[in-house]
């Protein structure tokens, strides 16, 4: 019987796997081997750098198992309820979340009520506080969702009476009276401060699919520094702050996941637009997420196959600014009356109530509800913008990583005491962060540096045969092309912008996309304070310290 003679094979290829064998002078040559040697043949490779067929296939086979243990983890998604939030928690993971969230209580409402002095910016806070018991108009930079979410619950538990005097108010360090329950709204900032320690092991395990060991330490993180634990122990706003940025990037991450023409999509279409509403009524430097987060809606990437459609992207926005409206309406309802507020918009601003109205001999403009909100934010702006006033403790945004300069909230004025509150952040989880992100920052700009070279190299050589592309399953071997037009086989090869010198495997372009993701978000809330006249402060960093956090894990995960 004659040999016979292999078929000729396209330029892809063949998948086939027929199991029959043939002798050839006295031995059983196997199928795979026959179609090496009929693709040699047929595309005139030579045999040493062909790229074999089998782990070509391998490859592909094991990119399809990834596929589908996605498709299992879409499948819980559409289940709704605790399936799309925590698409894969265990035991462990629940009996960590409860320790967590434990330490959290022990280290954020442990003798919270000491000292009961006014510590550093309460004396503005306890002071808005008092202004919306007595109804009085006033003026503050911030929006107002934190300041009614501490007034509500300190009308709601223990009562809040406006005291008759707040010149108490007029020094850090006075005592509070025995009338003033500063004890609430203390508390309500610890509630938050808790929150966000849980939120971040679910976050960096069930949304960005990290390992167990790994989201403990980013949790761990939150727990023992010393910036967020200060921050979430007194009449403050920034452990709010924190939770609603927190909030909403878990909630957009479960967004990107849902399918679309689900009922899970439009839940969290909804869900989302109100947590980023809450991110902006808090600060407006709480616009850092809902802009991230939203840019990856509009673009698709890195967490989302395709972009989401616009309409949904307008109805995120419109839930948002509804939110912030709904609130303006409070505030403007709670504040009826004249009060120092006056000082920064016109007498007849806030109308209702305003007796000196009356005394007015020029017309009065009453502006609509939209033009009060806009003007209101309009001249919030530029007063933070006009602050030149400098404080002791202020300190530079290049400090903040370092934590190298902190602020002095309280000086013991309690007798046979040399107590001090002294906020900075925890040395070894700030120098780490930093550390990690400076790292990562080197590996982006070699490897972008490597891919311009490489593009640059593809130019001059253009249109020379035969073109070299790297195969996707092996560093070493290399599968050489006819230039025909075409593009390789996504199955053969692998060719992409990180393609330089070897491909990169899928979860090393993970690895880089998502931390690009967080290194953005790291830099977006840092560029609000670089170039600024105005004095900031240590933890205008913790929102960006959240990202570094999540991306120091990252780091390690791959590393």
């Amino acid at each position: 019987m004659g040999k016979p003679k292999p078929s000729p094979r396209d330029d892809t290829l063949s998948t086939d796997s027929t199991a029959t064998t043939t002798a050839v002078s006295g031995r059983v040559t196997s199928a795979s081997e026959r179609k090496k040697k009929a693709i040699v043949k047929s595309t005139g490779l030579d045999e040493k750098k062909y790229v074999d067929h089998a782990k070509v296939v391998a490859t592909v086979d094991h990119d399809d198992t990834k596929d589908k243990d996605k498709d299992k983890d879409k499948t819980k998604a559409k289940r709704g309820g605790l399936g799309a939030l925590i698409p894969s928690a265990d035991f462990l993971d629940i009996s960590l979340l409860c320790t967590l969230t434990i330490l959290a209580f022990v280290t954020r409402l442990y003798n919270i009520f000491l000292p009961n002095e006014v510590v550093f910016d309460e004396y503005h806070f306890a002071r808005f506080l008092s202004e919306y018991a007595r109804h009085e108009w006033f003026f503050d930079i911030h929006p107002p969702l934190a300041k009614l979410t501490m007034y509500a619950a300190a009308k709601m538990f223990g009562g809040f009476v406006a005291p008759d005097s707040m010149d108490f108010l007029d020094k850090i360090g006075n005592g509070f009276p025995e009338s003033f329950n500063y004890q609430t709204p203390r508390v309500v900032a610890a509630l938050f401060g808790v929150a966000c320690i849980p939120i971040m092991y679910a976050t960096v395990r069930f949304q960005f699919r990290l390992s167990q060991d790994v989201a403990l330490m980013a949790a761990s993180f939150v727990l023992f520094d010393t910036n967020m634990a200060i921050e979430s122990r007194f009449v403050l706003t920034d452990s709010q702050l924190i939770f609603y940025c927190a909030l909403t990037l878990y909630c957009m991450m479960v967004l990107y996941r849902t399918e679309d023409g689900t009922r899970e999509r439009y839940i969290m279409i909804v869900v989302c637009g109100l947590f980023c509403g809450a991110c902006i009524s808090v600060k407006f430097t709480g616009l850092a997420t809902p802009a991230i987060t939203g840019l990856l809606c509009i673009t698709g990437g890195v967490f989302l196959k395709r972009r989401l459609p616009i309409w949904q992207i307008f109805v995120i926005a419109f839930c948002g600014i509804s939110l912030k409206l709904v609130l303006w309406r409070v505030h403007f309802w709670l504040l009826p009356k004249s009060g120092s507020g006056d000082l920064f918009v016109s007498p007849h601003f806030n109308l209702i109530g305003d007796k000196r109205l009356s005394k007015l001999k020029r017309p009065i403009e009453e502006f609509s509800f939209l033009k009060k909100v806009y003007l209101l934010n309009k001249e919030m702006i530029a007063a933070s913008a006009r602050i030149e006033t400098r404080h002791p403790w202020e300190s530079k945004w290049y400090e903040w990583p370092l934590t190298l300069r902190g602020i002095l909230y309280w000086d013991g004025h309690q007798p046979h005491t040399k107590a001090k509150i002294y906020l900075l952040g925890n040395p070894m989880i700030y120098w780490f962060t930093a550390f990690i992100v400076f790292v990562f920052m080197v590996a982006c700009g070699s490897l972008i540096a490597r891919a311009v070279l490489h593009r640059i190299r593809e130019g001059r050589h253009r249109g020379k045969p035969p073109a070299k592309v790297v195969a996707k399953s092996s560093p070493d071997a290399v599968c050489t092309l006819p230039n025909t037009g075409h593009q390789a086989h996504n199955a053969c090869c692998y060719k992409s912008f990180f393609s330089v010198h070897h491909a990169l495997h899928p979860g090393t372009v993970r690895f880089f996309q998502q931390g690009c993701f967080c290194l953005a978000g790291w830099c977006l809330n840092l560029l609000p304070y670089v170039g600024i006249k105005r004095c900031a402060f240590l933890y205008h960093y913790l929102p960006g310290l959240w990202y570094g956090i999540i991306l120091t894990a990252i780091m390690l995960q791959f590393a």
